[in-house]
């Protein structure tokens, strides 16, 4: 897991559920993260390189937009492994 280097009043409320993942002792998911997960994949559907690509580029911590997965697949990175963040300021529309 990565360390946050700003507090939670600095994050934007539409993004807050990226840096709030898990309950304490990892003891499951937020109900507040599941949520934006599968918002982020509709998002990520909508754009052109779904459909050329094949995918969606896995924006977790290990993966880093390096990997094209299927929907379920990236759901289940982001819920293990975390969103990386700095990732969701990239323009992926170009």
């Amino acid at each position: 897991m990565f360390a946050l280097s700003h507090d939670m009043g600095e994050v934007p409320s539409h993004r807050r559920w990226v840096y709030d993942r898990c309950y304490s002792g990892r003891r499951g998911l937020k109900e507040s993260f599941v949520i934006g997960v599968e918002k982020f994949i509709q998002t990520a559907r909508q754009y052109k390189y779904y459909a050329f690509e094949g995918g969606i580029r896995c924006s977790c911590i290990k993966c880093e937009c390096t990997r094209i997965l299927k929907d379920k697949e990236v759901k289940v990175h982001l819920y293990k492994k975390g969103i990386h963040a700095r990732l969701l300021d990239l323009d992926i529309s170009r």
